[in-house]
C-alpha cells in the first residue's frame, strides 16, 4: 500500500474529525488506514427464478472510505456501476450487485467488484469472484424479504432507490405501497416514479417524497412485507434580515431569521458570540423572530442565528447599532408596572 504524503494525513485528519493531533493518537489511527487489505466478495444462495445479491465486502476499520467503482464478470465483461439499471442486472448506489431471474447458465461465472479508497486513491479489484449458486425447491415456499433499508436518506433532485428483493416458490410478485396513517395506498407509476421488480426507483426526489413506503411481496402459498421511510432533505441556509441596523435607544429592533431548507430540527439564537438570553426587553416572538422592545445600550452587538438539522448546520448573522444616550430610557419589567 502506498504512503500517505503530507497533503493525504491532512486530509485523513479531516475525513477522522479527530480532536486530539497528537503523534500517538494520529499514528494509531494512520497505522490502521495504511494495512494491508483485501476486497471479497462472496457466494450467494438463491431459489432459480429469483434475484441474486452479491456484495462487496471490505474490513470494518476502512469500510467508511471504501466505494464501489464498477462490477464485472470474472471473464473481464463489463456489467455496471452504481445506479446501473438493466434487464439481467442493477447495481444499487450504495454498492450492492442484483442479479434478476436467476438461471443455471449464471453459476457458471464468477462476480468481481473494483473499489475506490478514497482517502489514499488507491483502487483495487476484489480477490475473490463470488458465484451464485441455485438452490432448487422440492415444495413450495412463502416469499422471503432478503434485501431491504429501513431508513433511506435523500438531497432533494437526486435519483432514489428503495430495493425490496426477495425468494419464494413459486417466485413472488412485488408491489409497492405508500403509508397513510393505517392504511397503504397505492400510487402512480410513471416516468417519475418507476418500479423495475422490487426497486422502487424515484427520479428528482422531492420533499413531498418523504413518507413510508410499503414493499409487498405475494405467491400462493403466503406474503412478506417491508416498511422503508424515506427522508428526502434540501440543503439549509440561513440569513438574518436585516443585516445591519441602527437603532435608537428605546425604539424596537426586530430581527427575522430567513429559513430555507428541510428539515429544521432547531433555530439557536447567539449574541456575541454566546446564547442568547430571552428576558426583560428581549423576546422570541417565534423560532425565527427576535424582537428587542425598548432597546438599550447594552443590545448593541453581533447576533446569529444557527439552524441545524442532523447532517448540517448553517448561520445568518446582522449586526445592531444603538444610537443614542442610555439615560434617556429606563426599562421597568412587568411584575413592577
Amino acid at each position: 500500500m502506498p504512503t500517505l504524503n503530507f497533503q493525504q494525513q491532512t486530509k485523513l485528519l479531516s475525513e477522522l474529525k479527530i480532536a486530539d493531533t497528537s503523534h500517538v493518537k494520529f499514528s494509531s489511527k494512520l497505522k490502521v488506514l495504511q494495512q494491508s487489505y483485501e476486497i471479497h466478495v462472496s457466494d450467494h444462495f438463491v431459489i432459480r427464478g429469483s434475484t441474486a445479491i452479491l456484495q462487496c465486502q471490505s474490513p470494518p476499520a476502512i469500510r467508511p472510505f471504501i466505494k464501489v467503482m464498477l462490477w464485472l464478470r470474472e471473464d473481464g465483461v463489463s456489467i455496471g456501476s452504481p445506479g446501473t439499471i438493466g434487464d439481467k442486472y442493477n447495481v444499487l448506489p450504495t454498492g450492492e450487485l442484483l442479479v434478476k431471474n436467476v438461471v443455471p447458465s449464471d453459476t457458471l461465472i464468477g462476480y468481481q467488484c473494483q473499489v475506490h479508497h478514497r482517502l489514499i486513491g488507491e483502487s483495487k479489484l476484489s480477490s475473490t469472484a463470488g458465484k451464485i449458486i441455485i438452490r432448487e425447491p422440492h415444495t413450495s415456499l412463502p416469499p422471503t424479504i432478503t434485501e431491504s433499508r429501513p431508513i433511506i436518506r435523500a438531497r432533494e433532485t437526486e435519483r432514489v432507490f428503495l430495493p425490496c428483493v426477495g425468494q419464494g416458490f413459486p417466485n413472488p410478485t412485488y408491489r409497492w405501497g405508500r403509508r397513510d396513517g393505517d392504511r397503504v395506498t397505492s400510487f402512480h407509476l410513471g416516468e417519475r416514479i418507476l418500479q423495475k421488480d422490487g426497486i422502487l426507483i424515484i427520479q428528482q426526489a422531492a420533499i413531498q417524497d418523504t413518507g413510508v413506503y410499503v414493499c409487498e411481496l405475494n405467491n400462493s402459498v403466503g406474503q412478506d412485507k417491508a416498511e422503508t421511510k424515506l427522508l428526502v432533505s434540501a440543503p439549509l441556509s440561513a440569513k438574518i434580515d436585516p443585516e445591519s441596523q441602527t437603532v435608537d435607544v428605546g425604539k424596537m429592533a426586530t430581527l427575522s431569521c430567513r429559513v430555507m431548507g428541510h428539515p429544521v430540527h432547531s433555530v439557536v439564537w447567539l449574541k456575541n458570540g454566546s446564547p442568547l438570553v430571552a428576558n426583560g426587553p428581549i423576546k422570541l416572538v417565534s423560532r425565527d423572530i427576535l424582537q428587542i422592545n425598548p432597546i438599550r445600550r447594552e443590545d448593541s452587538a453581533m447576533y446569529q442565528c444557527f439552524v441545524s438539522n442532523d447532517q448540517e448546520v448553517v448561520q445568518g448573522s446582522a449586526e445592531l447599532f444603538v444610537a443614542g444616550k442610555s439615560t434617556s430610557v429606563v426599562y421597568i419589567p412587568n411584575f413592577w408596572r
